[in-house]
């Protein structure tokens, strides 16, 4: 029963069982309609899980944090025809490290090229991998150097089997990065 009704009823009986109190035709009036009300206005139903997550008309959603260092690496242009890989480490609250698999690089001596910017110290771990069932598995020697940012650094990695796996940690910082393998052409294969 609504709780309108019931406080109604209470103030009703609370009326009648101390017996000095005489309802007014003004009290039955309002006890009248709060019931009338009460019985024409339906109770609304649970909402669905697709309602409960969809925002009411002209309700805001929160904002999304806004990642200052994406597209911090994008001005710079790649003339030699190197691979290469950019980003940022994700914004407020949602930085991760990242990392690139490039099952075509050859095995051999490779050149890898690292910038970074906003995060203090980025972690590089570099070494061959192969691809086993779709699952990337690594192969062999397992390089890793701290560099510190604001940074273009020249790192060097031999695989003993194809493919390449570069994985940069920022350490929870946010910050941009960008990657290029065997850039101007420098490389040693065999």
């Amino acid at each position: 029963m609504p709780r309108v009704l019931l406080s109604l009823m209470a103030a009703s009986v609370a009326c009648v069982v101390i017996s000095a109190c005489a309802p007014t035709p003004s009290f039955e009036d309002d006890v009248a309609r709060a019931v009338a009300q009460a019985r024409q206005t339906p109770t609304p139903p649970e909402p669905t899980r697709s309602e409960a997550t969809t925002p009411a008309e002209g309700a805001t959603l929160p904002a999304t944090p806004v990642d200052p260092w994406q597209g911090y690496f994008d001005d710079m242009h790649d003339d030699d025809g190197a691979s290469s890989n950019g980003g940022s480490f994700g914004p407020p609250g949602g930085v991760a490290g990242v990392g690139i698999i490039d099952e075509s690089m050859p095995a051999g001596h490779h050149l890898v090229e690292v910038s970074c910017a906003g995060a203090a110290i980025v972690t590089v771990v570099m070494s061959s991998v192969s691809s086993a069932d779709g699952e990337a598995l690594e192969t062999g020697p397992v390089t890793t150097d701290d560099i510190g940012c604001p940074v273009t650094a020249l790192l060097e990695v031999t695989t003993d089997a194809p493919g390449l796996r570069v994985h940069l940690d920022s350490h929870g910082e946010p910050g941009a990065y960008r990657m290029r393998f065997d850039p101007s052409g420098v490389t040693q294969h065999g």
